[in-house]
């Protein structure tokens, strides 16, 4: 490898060059197959020690990017082991391109998950985590005068639904929705009638909630993710006629 990377103090070493790794693999830059430089030429290029090479491909490993074993090398993994719930690992995805199929699965995986987290929120209605969603819904209407950030307050309405499920197994997968929706927005935005921040449709989905309307909530929350999901399938039908890139 000729290029040297300078690490920040940010995070420990061995994180910062699992990610910074972890980060070529995702983007394609190692492929599946592919040996790594040995820890000798890795240690070189990122300026460290072969101690903290070494447990960065151990964070590697954990996530299923490689596969290492003695006298055969570093080798990158086929995509189906990678642990696509790995919070680093989503976190590199993001300066991926992904394909169409990775963005459905993407909007399926959000329908599994925020469809449920809705009725459940709707069904508890604590009133401090509905006041929670209401606040996030109304940064959204503010941010459609410039007042506020979009994105963030997109993310900040999706979010309090999952933590307002009250379901100790949904709520860490927050980061997971978060993912989902900013790909959804680098991907979809763009395309015709695929505002994934359509108020009508957020609003439908808080009423519902406030309402204590469990069956509602799930509607209302299906109907958003199958409109993001119809324009995913719109976009790739366009790009493969060589009409639009998205």
């Amino acid at each position: 490898m000729a290029e040297t990377v300078s690490l920040t103090a940010r995070s420990g070493l061995s994180w910062q060059i699992a990610s910074a790794i972890g980060t070529r693999i995702v983007n394609g830059e190692y492929a599946p197959g592919d040996v790594l430089p040995t820890e000798s030429d890795l240690g070189e290029a990122y300026n460290v020690g072969r101690s903290a090479v070494r447990e960065a491909i151990k964070m590697l490993a954990s996530k299923g990017l490689v596969d290492a074993r003695p006298r055969r090398g570093t080798i990158v993994c086929e995509r189906n082991a990678w642990s696509f719930l790995d919070a680093d690992l989503l976190s590199w995805l993001e300066g991926s391109a992904p394909d169409q199929e990775f963005l459905l699965e993407l909007v399926d995986m959000r329908m599994a998950i925020e469809t449920e987290a809705a009725a459940l929120a709707a069904g508890r209605s604590v009133a401090q985590e509905v006041k929670e969603i209401r606040a996030a819904y109304e940064k959204m209407v503010a941010a459609e005068i410039g007042q506020a950030d979009p994105i963030a307050a997109d993310l900040e309405f999706h979010k309090a639904i999952v933590s307002a499920s009250g379901n100790r197994f949904m709520r860490p997968l927050v980061a997971i929705v978060s993912t989902a929706l900013r790909f959804s927005f680098r991907y979809t935005n763009a395309l015709a009638g695929a505002h994934v921040g359509d108020l009508e449709e957020h609003e439908r989905i808080l009423l519902a909630i406030e309402a204590g309307d469990a069956e509602g909530a799930r509607a209302a929350v299906r109907s958003l993710l199958q409109s993001v999901r119809d324009a995913v399938e719109r976009g790739g039908q366009k790009n493969s006629d060589g009409l639009e890139q998205t």
